[in-house]
Parts: structure tokens; C-alpha cells; sequence
């Protein structure tokens, strides 16, 4: 009888992937942000034109509704909106332009033991899902990498096919574009092992209100796509 029961021993990189989802080799899908958690918001930080002097208002409220699905649930989502404001700023000659506003995740908090910087490991992954409701505007997402100066950004635009209600969408993380200062760079391999943030900017300087929901944003392999 003993002889066929066997007990199968996870080997090490199977102890490590259930234990770190951020080790490399893992393809599980990486939580970025979860609106059903009830402090996910303070991951969020928040920036507009009023750093330099303009007139744009933003903020990221975390918000309850009724289910479409079920009048007895309520679901939980982040919202990001405002009000892009493209007027320059007073007494700022040198510029000539204004309007914009954003959010991205804070960074990884440090090592435990050593304090060095920790970043989310997307190697294995291939897109990026996003669960989101928005309005008829242009958005863009992004993702910063430890690898590129301060200002260099990751890109894609957030094309989404039903304004007004909740959809899914799908971004290949090979579609990502260099840019610097919204400025196209020269195209390099991006090091995936080494993603810092997660954020969403507004486009077009077109003034008036904007709102872009999310309940969900994860990284996955090609396979949970489907």
C-alpha cells in the first residue's frame, strides 16, 4: 500500500514562484491594481499642470456601485478625473503651453534586509489587462523602467470601443513606445525585470471634464488573454 502513495516535493523554483510572484520564471498574472482591496489607493499619486503654475484639477477617488449583474453586490473602482484646463499660467512667458493631467503607482517599497530598490518583474508576461469605463477622451498608458533616465516613459494608447461602460482592454507590452517628455526615442529592447510604475496620462489638451474608472489592472502571460 505504502508503495504507491507518493508525495510529490515541489522542487525550488516552485517554492520560490509561490512564494515571490516577482521572481523571474513566474508567469502567474501580476496584480498592479485591485479596486476590490480597500486601501489600493494609496498606491496612486496624482499630478497635473498646477505643478507649474496651470489650472487643471485631478483626483483619484476609490468608489462604490451597484452590480449591473447583481442588484444585491456592490462593486468597488478607482476613479480618475477632473478637469484639463489648457489656459497657460500666469506670469510663466517661457510657457506657452498647458493642460495635462495623470496618475501612476508609488514605487515598491525597499528590501526588507538590504533597503535596495524592489520593482515588479514582467520577463515572462506579454500584456497588460485592464478592466476600465471611461469617456469619449484620449488617453495613453505607461510604465517606467529602472533602466531609463527620469523622464523616459514607456507608451500606448488606451483605444477603448464602448465609452460609458465597462470593457476590456488588452495592450501587448511589445506595442509599448520609448517617448521622453511625450517625444518618440530611439526604439531599445525594454528591460522587464526592472518596471518601476504603472500610470495613465490624459491627451489631447482639450479643455473640459475627464473620467477613466478602473476595478482592475494586471500584467499577464498571452495565455490568460483568452
Amino acid at each position: 500500500m505504502w508503495s504507491d502513495f507518493q508525495i510529490r516535493i515541489p522542487s525550488n523554483k516552485e517554492w520560490r514562484n509561490r512564494l515571490d510572484p516577482l521572481s523571474p520564471g513566474n508567469k502567474s498574472p501580476q496584480s498592479i491594481l485591485n479596486f476590490s482591496k480597500p486601501n489600493e489607493i494609496s498606491k496612486i499619486i496624482t499630478g497635473s499642470d498646477k505643478e507649474i503654475g496651470g489650472f487643471s484639477t485631478v483626483h483619484f477617488d476609490q468608489c462604490k456601485e451597484t452590480s449591473d449583474s447583481d442588484p444585491t453586490i456592490t462593486d468597488q473602482f478607482g476613479s480618475f478625473q477632473g478637469y484639463l484646463n489648457i489656459d497657460p499660467p500666469l506670469g510663466r512667458s517661457n510657457v506657452h503651453q498647458s493642460g495635462y493631467a495623470m496618475f501612476r503607482t508609488q514605487s515598491l517599497p525597499l528590501s526588507p534586509i538590504f533597503h535596495q530598490p524592489t520593482f515588479h518583474n514582467w520577463s515572462n508576461l506579454s500584456h497588460l489587462l485592464l478592466a476600465v469605463r471611461g469617456d469619449h477622451r484620449a488617453y495613453s498608458v505607461n510604465f517606467q523602467t529602472d533602466s531609463t533616465s527620469a523622464t523616459d516613459l514607456y507608451q500606448h494608447r488606451l483605444s477603448l470601443q464602448t465609452p460609458g461602460h465597462w470593457e476590456t482592454v488588452v495592450i501587448p507590452l511589445k506595442d509599448f513606445v520609448l517617448t521622453n517628455n511625450g517625444v518618440i526615442q530611439h526604439q531599445v529592447d525594454i528591460d522587464l525585470t526592472k518596471v518601476k510604475t504603472f500610470g495613465v496620462g490624459v491627451n489631447g489638451r482639450v479643455l473640459g471634464p475627464f473620467r477613466l474608472d478602473f476595478k482592475d489592472v494586471r500584467c499577464v502571460s498571452g495565455e490568460d488573454t483568452l
